[in-house]
């Protein structure tokens, strides 16, 4: 897969082989798709690369859930956007309850792209807000 300079890198994150291949296969077009099947993974993928813009989690993983994740994420790397999934209320109410946009399992292609995209530009209008303006 040739990534494009348009295109955003994602890092996608589960436990579950199959969701990362239905993930990457819906996102490919849009999206530069990285995997991990952790959220260990997940952390040395953002200590190495520094294009990733958003990260899609699953909230319920072994070792470390999608929540904690997202919480060193956005200490760590605060320009990175989060998005959370579950098939579970409570990964819902965990991602309402820290700011994050949330996708239901099971998901529709369009629901996750608009999902996604509507994070990218959220993050980046607050990162624009955030940032002191030179007057002259």
């Amino acid at each position: 897969m040739v990534q494009t300079s348009s295109q955003p890198t994602i890092l996608l994150v589960d436990d579950d082989r199959f969701s990362l291949f239905v993930l990457r296969t819906i996102l490919s077009a849009s999206y530069y798709p990285l995997l991990a099947n952790n959220a260990d993974e997940a952390l040395s993928m953002l200590e190495s690369r520094s294009d990733i813009s958003i990260v899609l989690t699953d909230y319920c993983m072994p070792r470390m859930h999608g929540d904690e994740l997202c919480a060193i994420i956005r200490e760590q790397y605060p320009d990175i956007a989060l998005v959370m999934m579950s098939t579970g209320e409570s990964g819902q109410v965990r991602a309402d309850a820290m700011g994050i946009s949330f996708i239901q399992k099971p998901y529709g292609a369009e629901n996750v792209i608009a999902t996604l995209d509507s994070a990218l530009t959220k993050d980046s209008m607050q990162t624009a807000a955030q940032t002191p303006s030179l007057s002259l």
